[in-house]
């Protein structure tokens, strides 16, 4: 895994050309959040088993393939990536639409700017 980490964090630094004192620390940023993501999918897993013992059911869970429910967890899995492609789009729709008021200035690096409306013909 970490291998692959380097590869991708590497890949990153020479299309961005980061200056050379930040590139440790560009590593180790992108360890942390791989780490973080592996511990969220663990996480996610033990809370989608205690959720799903709640009522005196079976976890989803078990020690053997064959009695585990996995596609229940995979269903899952496939809500969250929904809510969070819905999530996506409502932030971009609201983005187009601050741009094309203008309050956005694409020269100045995407920086908020206060511009008094103009009076109506």
């Amino acid at each position: 895994m970490d291998a692959g980490i380097e590869i991708a964090v590497a890949s990153l630094m020479k299309k961005f050309e980061c200056p050379g004192g930040v590139r440790k620390y560009i590593v180790c940023f992108g360890k942390g959040v791989c780490g973080v993501g592996f511990m969220c999918g663990v996480l996610s897993v033990y809370a989608v088993g205690e959720v799903s013992e709640i009522g005196g059911k079976t976890n989803w869970f078990q020690f053997t393939l064959n009695r585990s429910r996995l596609d229940r967890y995979y269903w899952v899995l496939a809500g969250l990536t929904s809510l969070t492609l819905v999530l996506f789009v409502q932030v971009a729709w609201c983005y187009k639409c601050i741009y094309k008021q203008g309050m956005i200035d694409p020269a100045s690096n995407d920086r908020i700017i206060n511009r008094k409306s103009r009076p109506s013909r």
